[in-house]
Order: structure tokens, then sequence, then C-alpha cells
């Protein structure tokens, strides 16, 4: 069985990430960015995550251009095995940073042909966030085409160079995780 990413390593994590936003929002975007896109790749490529290693990608996972890019490198060849990776990873991740995790679960599911999983998926990200615009994007494309929905892999990615702003999404769970976590929530 699954089991969730450590509180202590997540919550260390956030609190790294937090100090560090505030002296170079820009630099810490493209760190965090390289680092997500490397974990992810690694993930894609079927490696265990230990609880360090999921923490930085649970949290990654928020910065648009690391979703974005995982997004992009699931298949129609690989997306029954990714599928199965996202919602693993998912499992692992607290309620707070779960969203991106399982709509990348949802994304594979839908590419391979597996609505069920993908609606499941996609409910679990709704649940987590439901102001999660791609996971909304992606339910309402599978009610509205034929052949079961759009291939969200052609969304263009963002400019390259890192900037203070693709911190955004991630300041905002940063911030419901504080509170979650002092509520006794986490751990």
């Amino acid at each position: 069985m699954l089991k969730r990413i450590a509180a202590d390593t997540l919550r260390a994590h956030c609190a790294d990430v937090a100090a560090r936003a505030a002296a170079d929002p820009a630099a810490l975007a493209g760190q965090l960015t390289a680092d997500g896109t490397a974990l992810a790749d690694r993930l894609h490529r079927g490696d265990d995550l230990d609880d360090a290693d999921a923490a930085r990608l649970a949290v990654a996972l928020h910065i648009v251009r690391v979703r974005d890019m995982a997004t992009a490198r699931i298949t129609r060849l690989n997306a029954a095995r990714l599928a199965v990776q996202w919602s693993r990873f998912g499992v692992r991740v607290p309620p707070v940073f779960v969203a991106p995790a399982a709509f990348l679960a949802a994304h594979a599911c839908q590419l391979y042909g597996n609505l069920p999983g993908a609606y499941t998926a996609l409910r679990v990200a709704l649940d987590a966030q439901p102001g999660y615009r791609l996971a909304a994007m992606l339910h309402a494309g599978l009610f509205f085409q034929e052949d079961g929905g759009f291939d969200v892999s052609d969304v263009a990615l963002p400019p390259a160079e890192p900037a203070a702003e693709w911190l955004d999404p991630l300041r905002e769970r940063l911030d419901l995780f504080d509170l979650f976590d002092r509520a006794g929530a986490v751990g």
C-alpha cells in the first residue's frame, strides 16, 4: 500500500520554499521548474520517489510550466502506464496539493480511452481545488467531444524565462497548507 508523504518532510520543504520566495522569486521559479521537471521525468520513467523527492514534486507541480511539461510528455503510447504512475503519486499527496497530479492522471486516462478513470481523477482534482481551470476544461471537453475529449498536450507552454508570477499558484497552496497544517490535519 502506498503511504502519504511524511508530513514533516512536506512541512520542511514548504517552509524552505516560502522562505526562499521572498529573496529572489524568479530564480526560485526557475529552480523549482528545473527540479520539478526532472522529478516528473523520473516518475514517467517509473522511478520510485522517496518522500523528499515526492514532496518537491508535489510542490513544483503548482508551477504551471512544470505541470504543462509533464502534460506534454504524456502521449497515447505511454498514457496507460502514466495514468497508473500519476494516480499512485496522487495517493501520496495531501489534498491541498493533489489537483495537478489528479489532472495528469485524468489526462493520461483520457488519452488511452479510460473515460471512467478520467472522470474519477478529475473529480479528485476539482474536489481538492474547485477553481483548477485545466481540470475544469478537460472535464468540459470530455462531455463535448465524441471521441472522448481533447488532447491538452497541444496547449502551448508559457515562456521559458522564469518569472516571479510562476509562483502565484504555489503561494496560494502554501498558504492553504499552512492553515491545513495548523488545524492538525496533516501528519
